[in-house]
């Protein structure tokens, strides 16, 4: 192989060695953006729906017979608001730089801060600025969105009432 061959041979191993190297960085940052993080949410929660089924329809009959507090517990499951808020509203999934410890909020308490009016309005506009931790700090990446086109009516009803039925029940002092 000629000399000139040679170095155009390395400078060709050199330049793929390193758009390879920089590509996966580019990638990986890709991957840990906030933006990814919410869109692989979004993609896994559509999964879980199609592997799940449909929405079931319920008969009229059903739905008289069952409390708000049921009913509302099944909006909850079926807008996989649990993805964020936890099952049974118990909170822990993790929001980086947020100002509630890191967490998105669980909903056992929201009955002490809120009245039914306010959680209505709560859900209709959602949450679209999460407070930072740190002010110099990235954006946590969950924020709540507004359920107005989702939630109307009675399911809005019931899953106020659901979420004020999270309360946990104090118990008797014992002597």
């Amino acid at each position: 192989m000629r000399p000139e061959h040679k170095l155009i041979v390395l400078v060709a191993s050199v330049w793929a060695i390193l758009f390879s190297f920089y590509g996966f960085l580019a990638w990986r940052a890709f991957l840990w953006s906030p933006r990814f993080v919410i869109r692989a949410t979004d993609t896994q929660w559509r999964r879980v729906h199609e592997w799940v089924g449909p929405e079931q329809k319920i008969s009229q009959e059903e739905t008289e017979d069952e409390s708000s507090v049921v009913r509302g517990k099944r909006v909850y499951e079926r807008h996989y608001c649990a993805a964020c808020h936890g099952v049974a509203g118990k909170g822990g999934v993790k929001n980086r730089n947020a100002q509630t410890g890191g967490e998105v909020p669980g909903l056992r308490f929201v009955a002490e801060g809120f009245t039914p009016a306010e959680l209505q309005e709560k859900i209709n506009v959602g949450v679209q600025e999460i407070a930072k931790e740190d002010p110099a700090g990235l954006l946590p990446p969950l924020a709540m969105p507004s359920w107005h086109d989702q939630i109307q009516g009675q399911d809005l009803k019931d899953i106020v009432s659901y979420l004020i039925s999270l309360m946990p029940k104090e118990k008797e002092e014992e002597w």
